[in-house]
């Protein structure tokens, strides 16, 4: 059996300000970013791990996809990938909190 996903408040934030920031000059584009990064997260469910782990974070996790970077926590002992932050790729990441 795979591993289940769930969303961090702020993760859904995320996404929801993505998708309205790119809508306003290409809503095609925002609709298929917005399906494009949840499609990439079902990979979480038969692979948590292919992630790279976060330097400073060791049980956190990163997922690169054009432009954006996908946070996410994988607890192994209830078999479930949460994604933690969507976030674009020239944001200072240094200075996120988890």
């Amino acid at each position: 059996m795979g591993y289940s996903l769930g969303f961090a408040p702020q993760a859904i934030q995320d996404l929801d300000q993505i998708v309205t920031y790119i809508s306003y000059s290409n809503p095609p584009a925002a609709i298929r970013l917005k399906k494009a990064l949840l499609s990439k997260i079902e990979l979480f469910k038969v692979a948590p791990e292919m992630g790279v782990a976060v330097r400073r974070r060791q049980d956190i996790r990163y997922l690169v996809h054009p432009s954006y970077l996908i946070f996410y926590y994988v607890d192994y002992g209830l078999k479930r990938a949460e994604v933690l932050r969507f976030l674009h790729g020239a944001r200072n990441i240094e200075k996120i909190a988890f």
